[in-house]
C-alpha cells in the first residue's frame, strides 16, 4: 500500500512537472510568437516607411528635374531672344554707321568741292589784289619820284608820321597815357578792306625795326602789367582782317593758339599770327625788309620786353586788369603768358630776328601764379589715367618745364586713345613710372589676334646655326618674308627693322629661343611688302640667345644699331599706338599722333631711343579708323612716316604737339655733340637691366662697336670711353656733386657714371645747349668760364654749402638700380670734410659760375697754375673739388673775370697755389668775352642799374636806308 501510494505520489509529481513544463513551454511559445509578430510588424512598418520615403524622394527628384528643365528652357529662350536682339542691334548700328559714313563721305566731298571752289576764288582774288597792288605801287613810285623830299622818309613809302620820327620830338620825361580796359574791350581796330590783308598795307605809324627802348614810348612802364600789355596791342593798331586767305588761316591758327580767358587778347594774337603767316616768307629780315611783317614782330617783341622789365626790376606781375570806373578784373596770368610764349616761338620759326630774345628763365613768371593751373592739370591727368611721370618728362624737356603741363593735358583731353590703359599708371608719380624699370624678359608671346580671342597659330622656328655667318661678318641677320627660315642678303636687298618693346610680348620667346608666333611674323611680312621690302630684321629671331652663344650674342648687340641704320625702314610697333586710330582728313590727327608717340611705352624705353636715333626712314603703325580692329589683317593698321606727324609750323599746331615734336626730333635727327644730349635722351627712359644704360650711352656716343667694351662690366670704363668719344660737354653737366673718377688728374672732374650728370635742356629759341666745354684725349676739359677767387668771407658758416645732387633728392630708384649702384660704387656724395679742407686754404681756391643767371650752384676748384695755350692764350689749370651752393647768389661782376680754365690736365701741378699775383680781375678781361654771356649791356642801364629809356631827343641820331636810328638801337 505504501508502495502504491509512493507510485501515485510519484505519478502526480510527474504529471505536475509535465503540466508545469507544458505551461512553461506554452508561455515561452506565446512569448516567441509575440516577439516574432512584433518583429514582423516592425519589419513591415519599416518596409512601408522605406517605400514611402523612396516614393517621396522620387517625387521630389522628379519635380526638381521638371523645374530644372523648365528653367533651362526659359534661359535658352531668353538667350535666344537676347541674341536676336543683339544681332538686330548690331545690324541697326552697322546700318547707321554705313549711312553715317556715306553721309560723311558725301559731306566731305561737298566740303572739298566747296573748298576747291573757294580756293580757286581766293586765288583769283589774290591775283587780282596783287595786280591792283602792283599798279598802286607803280603809281606811288611815280609820285614819289616827282615829289621834293624835304624830310627823311622811310623806305616803302612810310613817311614823316612814322612813330620813330615822332619819338625824336618827345620832351625829356614824357611817357604815354595809361589805358584802361575791361576784359571784353576789343584790342583790334575795325576795317572795311577784304580783298587784301588789312595788316599788310604799308601805312604811317609802322614800327619797321625793333628796339626794346620803344617800350617807354608805347606804354607807361609803371602801369599795371595787363594794362600795359593791352596798350601795346591797341597802339600797334592791328586791324580785324577779312581777307579770305587770312580768315582761312586764322581758323587753323585759332585751333593751335593756347586757350585764354582774356578773349580779346587771344583774338589779337590769332589775327597777328594769321596775317603774318600769310605774308610772303623771307629767309631772313636781313635779305628782305618788310615793314608790316616787322611791325607785328616788333609788337610781340615789346610784350617780351615788358615781361623782361618786370623780371629784371623784380617787379612782380599779377592778373589784375584795371577797367573803366576803377573796376578791375582778375585773369589767369598763366594763360596770357602762354599766348605770349606761343607768339615768340612763331617769330623764331619765321626767322623774325627783329625780336631780341634769348631764352625764357624758369622764374620769368612768379611760380605762385602758375601753380594753380599746374595743379589742376596734374589732377586732371590722374583722373584721365595718364602716367604722371611721362607727363612731367614731356614738360621738362622744354624750357618752361612744369608750366607746359596744362598744355600737354589739354592736348590729351581731345583723344581718349591717348590715355594709358595699363593698370598701375594711376600710382605713378612725377618722379617715377611703375613700368619704367620693369624686367620685360620672359613675357608671354603676343598673338596678332583680337582681344580675348585665341589665335591658335603655331610657333615659327628660325635656325640658330644660320645666324653665325652674317653676324661674324658684321652683317644683319635678315629673314626672308617670302621663304621661311631663309636669310636674305641685307647688303643688297631692302629690309625693315622692327623697333618694339618686349613688354608687348614681341621679344624673345622665354621657352623656345629663336621662335616667334607665326601670326606676328606674317603680319610683319605684310607690312614689309607694303613698303616694298623682302626681309625683316627682328631682334627676337635675329640675335642669338645668350644660352646658345654668349660671345656671338655680344657681337650682334655691339653691331645692332647698324641694323637700323642700314634698314630701308624702321617700323615702330607698339600696342598702345595701334589702339590710336588715324583719321584721314582730320587736320588735328597728326598733332594727336605726335603726342601719342611721345606718350607711348615705345618712346619710354632706352633701347628704342637708340634705334630711333640711328634710323633714317621711320614709320609708325597706327590703328585704322575706317575699319573694325582686326590685328590679324595688316590693313587694320595705318603705316605713317614719322616725318609726316612732326613737320608742322608752330602757328598751326598746338603747344603740346610742338613740345612732343621737338622732343622726338632731339632723339631722332639731332647729331650728338655733347654729353648733355645723351643724358637728355636717356634720363626719362627705362631699361630692364641697369647695366644696359652704359651700352646705349656707348652706342649713342659712337664707340659701341667695340666688342670688348660690350663685354666690359665696369661702369667707369664706359664713362671714360664715352666722354672721350663725344669730346664736348656743357658746363651744367659738371654740376653733378658726386665723387669723381679720380681725386686729381685725368677725368677728375667726372662722376663714376655719366648718368649721374645733370641735364642741360635746350628750348624753342636757343635750339642748342650753349656753353660747351672741350674734352681732350688726355682726360682734361677746358673752356671759358665766368669765375672769381674765393674770399675770406666765403669761409663764414653757411656762406658755402655742399650741394646735394638732384638724382638722390628727386628720383626714386628700384632695388635693382640701388644694388647695381652699390656694386659699381656710383652716386656717392663726397664727405663734408672735402669742403672744410678746401676752405682752410681758401686763397688757393676759386668759384666757377656755370652761367651768369641767378643759379646758386658753383664749382669749387683749386687753382694749380697758369699755362700758355697753343694760340698764346693763358690757361688756368684747376682741380675739381666739389659743387657748392652760395648763400648770396647775386653775382658781383666787379670781382669776376672771364678766362679759359682747364680741369684734370695730367701734367698740372699737384698742389694749390695763389694766382692773385698772376691773374687779376679787371675790365680788360671782359673784352675777350662774348657780350651775349653778360647780363645786359652797360649802355642800356643808368647809374642805379635800372633801364634808362629816356634819351636826349635828337642827340646823336644817325640814319641809314631804313630811316633814323635811335641811340642804342640794334642794327641788323
Amino acid at each position: 500500500m505504501r508502495v502504491a501510494e509512493e507510485r501515485r505520489l510519484a505519478e502526480e509529481r510527474r504529471l505536475a512537472e509535465e503540466r508545469r513544463r507544458a505551461e512553461e513551454w506554452r508561455l515561452a511559445e506565446q512569448r516567441r510568437l509575440a516577439e516574432e509578430w512584433r518583429l514582423a510588424e516592425e519589419r513591415r512598418r519599416a518596409e512601408e516607411w522605406r517605400l514611402a520615403e523612396e516614393r517621396r524622394l522620387t517625387e521630389e527628384r522628379r519635380l526638381a528635374e521638371e523645374r530644372r528643365l523648365i528653367a533651362e528652357r526659359k534661359a535658352a529662350e531668353e538667350k535666344r531672344v537676347a541674341e536676336e536682339k543683339r544681332i538686330a542691334e548690331e545690324k541697326r548700328i552697322a546700318e547707321e554707321k554705313r549711312l553715317a559714313e556715306e553721309k560723311k563721305q558725301a559731306e566731305q566731298k561737298r566740303q572739298q568741292e566747296e573748298a576747291r571752289r573757294a580756293e580757286e576764288k581766293m586765288q583769283a582774288e589774290i591775283r587780282e589784289a596783287q595786280e591792283n597792288e602792283r599798279r598802286r605801287q607803280q603809281q606811288q613810285q611815280q609820285q614819289q619820284q616827282q615829289e621834293d623830299q624835304t624830310d627823311l622818309p622811310f623806305r616803302f613809302g612810310v613817311g614823316n608820321g612814322d612813330d620813330i620820327t615822332e619819338m625824336l620830338d618827345k620832351p625829356d620825361g614824357w611817357c604815354p597815357d595809361r589805358m584802361v580796359f575791361s576784359s571784353q574791350d576789343p584790342l583790334l581796330d575795325s576795317t572795311r578792306t577784304s580783298n587784301v590783308c588789312a595788316n599788310h598795307r604799308v601805312r604811317p605809324g609802322l614800327w619797321p625795326r625793333f628796339d626794346h627802348q620803344w617800350l617807354a614810348f608805347k606804354v607807361d612802364v609803371q602801369d599795371n602789367f595787363l594794362n600795359a600789355l593791352g596798350a601795346i596791342c591797341k597802339r600797334s593798331e592791328l586791324q580785324h582782317c577779312q581777307n579770305t586767305k587770312c580768315v582761312h588761316v586764322a581758323q587753323r591758327v585759332s585751333l593751335a593758339a593756347p586757350q585764354c580767358t582774356w578773349t580779346a587778347f587771344r583774338e589779337w594774337a590769332v589775327v597777328a599770327i594769321s596775317c603774318q603767316y600769310t605774308m610772303s616768307p623771307t629767309k631772313s629780315e636781313i635779305d628782305n625788309h618788310d615793314p608790316p611783317q616787322v611791325h607785328i614782330a616788333s609788337a610781340i617783341g615789346l610784350m617780351n620786353t615788358l615781361l623782361e622789365k618786370h623780371y629784371e626790376d623784380e617787379d612782380p606781375i599779377d592778373g589784375v586788369l584795371l577797367g573803366p570806373g576803377h573796376r578791375s578784373t582778375r585773369l589767369d596770368i598763366s594763360e596770357i603768358t602762354d599766348v605770349i610764349y606761343w607768339m615768340l616761338t612763331v617769330q623764331t620759326q619765321m626767322d623774325r630776328n627783329t625780336v631780341d630774345y634769348a631764352n625764357w628763365p624758369q622764374d620769368y613768371i612768379p611760380p605762385r601764379l602758375l601753380q594753380p593751373s599746374i595743379q589742376r592739370a596734374e589732377s586732371r591727368a590722374v583722373e584721365l589715367g595718364l602716367c604722371l611721370f611721362r607727363v612731367h618728362t614731356l614738360a621738362f624737356a622744354s624750357s618752361r618745364k612744369a608750366a607746359e603741363i596744362p598744355a600737354i593735358v589739354a592736348g590729351v583731353n581731345r583723344r581718349p586713345e591717348l590715355v594709358h590703359q595699363d593698370r598701375g599708371h594711376e600710382r605713378c608719380t612725377a618722379n617715377r613710372c611703375n613700368y619704367m624699370y620693369r624686367d620685360n624678359t620672359g613675357r608671354t608671346p603676343f598673338h596678332n589676334s583680337p582681344r580675348r580671342q585665341s589665335c591658335g597659330c603655331a610657333l615659327l622656328s628660325f635656325s640658330h646655326s644660320k645666324l653665325c655667318a652674317p653676324i661674324a661678318n658684321g652683317l644683319p641677320a635678315v629673314w626672308s618674308t617670302r621663304q621661311i627660315d631663309t636669310l636674305v642678303a641685307a647688303d643688297s636687298e631692302p629690309y625693315i627693322a622692327i623697333s618694339h618693346t618686349w613688354a608687348d610680348g614681341t621679344g624673345a620667346h622665354p621657352e623656345h629661343p629663336g621662335s616667334v608666333n607665326s601670326c606676328m611674323f606674317q603680319f610683319f611680312g605684310e607690312i614689309a611688302a607694303q613698303l616694298n621690302c623682302v626681309g625683316v630684321w627682328w631682334d627676337a629671331i635675329s640675335i642669338p640667345a645668350k644660352r646658345n652663344d654668349a660671345v656671338l650674342r655680344a657681337k650682334a648687340i655691339s653691331k645692332m644699331h647698324h641694323n637700323y641704320q642700314n634698314a630701308s625702314y624702321t617700323v615702330v610697333h607698339d600696342r598702345y599706338l595701334r589702339k590710336f586710330q588715324w583719321r584721314d582728313g582730320d587736320d588735328a590727327c597728326a598733332d594727336d599722333a605726335c603726342l601719342a608717340v611721345a606718350f607711348s611705352p615705345w618712346f619710354s624705353r632706352g633701347w628704342t631711343s637708340l634705334e630711333l636715333h640711328i634710323s633714317h626712314n621711320v614709320v609708325v603703325l597706327f590703328g585704322a579708323a575706317d575699319s573694325r580692329f582686326d590685328p590679324s589683317d595688316s590693313r587694320s593698321v595705318v603705316v605713317k612716316p614719322l616725318q609726316d606727324i612732326l613737320s608742322k609750323h608752330p602757328a598751326l599746331s598746338p603747344r603740346a604737339h610742338r613740345i612732343a615734336a621737338l622732343l622726338i626730333e632731339k632723339v631722332w635727327r639731332k647729331r650728338i655733340e655733347n654729353i648733355s644730349e645723351i643724358l637728355a635722351i636717356l634720363h626719362p627712359r627705362g631699361t630692364s637691366w641697369p647695366s644696359d644704360v652704359k651700352l646705349i650711352q656707348a652706342h649713342l656716343a659712337g664707340c659701341g662697336d667695340d666688342e670688348d667694351l660690350a663685354m666690359e662690366e665696369d661702369e667707369t670704363v664706359f664713362t671714360r670711353r664715352v666722354l672721350g668719344a663725344v669730346g664736348a660737354i656743357s658746363r651744367y653737366a659738371l654740376l653733378h656733386g658726386f665723387e669723381t673718377l679720380a681725386p686729381s688728374g685725368p677725368f677728375s672732374w667726372a662722376p663714376r657714371s655719366i648718368s649721374d650728370m645733370p641735364i642741360a635742356s635746350s628750348d624753342d629759341f636757343e635750339g642748342e645747349v650753349e656753353g660747351n666745354l672741350d674734352i681732350h684725349t688726355n682726360g682734361s676739359v677746358s673752356g671759358t668760364w665766368l669765375w672769381r677767387y674765393l674770399k675770406d668771407s666765403d669761409t663764414d658758416t653757411g656762406a658755402l654749402l655742399l650741394h646735394k645732387p638732384q638724382l638722390l633728392r628727386d628720383r626714386m630708384l628700384t632695388d635693382k638700380q640701388m644694388s647695381y649702384r652699390l656694386e659699381q660704387r656710383l652716386s656717392t656724395i663726397p664727405s663734408y670734410s672735402v669742403l672744410e679742407t678746401a676752405l682752410q686754404n681758401w686763397c688757393h681756391c676759386a668759384l666757377l659760375y656755370p652761367d651768369s643767371g641767378r643759379s646758386e650752384l658753383r664749382i669749387l676748384v683749386e687753382t694749380l697754375g697758369v699755362d700758355d695755350g697753343d694760340d698764346g692764350e693763358k690757361i688756368i689749370d684747376c682741380r675739381y673739388i666739389a659743387i657748392v651752393e652760395e648763400l648770396d647768389a647775386e653775382i658781383d661782376f666787379d670781382e669776376c673775370g672771364y678766362h679759359k680754365i682747364r680741369l684734370g690736365h695730367p701734367e698740372a701741378a699737384e698742389g694749390g697755389t695763389d694766382l692773385r699775383g698772376l691773374i687779376q680781375m679787371n675790365s680788360d678781361d671782359e673784352s675777350e668775352v662774348n657780350a651775349d654771356e653778360k647780363l645786359g649791356s652797360e649802355d642800356e642801364k643808368s647809374d642805379d642799374g635800372s633801364w634808362d629809356f629816356q634819351k636826349e631827343p635828337g642827340y646823336g641820331v644817325e640814319f641809314d636806308e631804313f630811316g633814323p636810328i635811335l641811340p642804342g638801337m640794334d642794327r641788323y
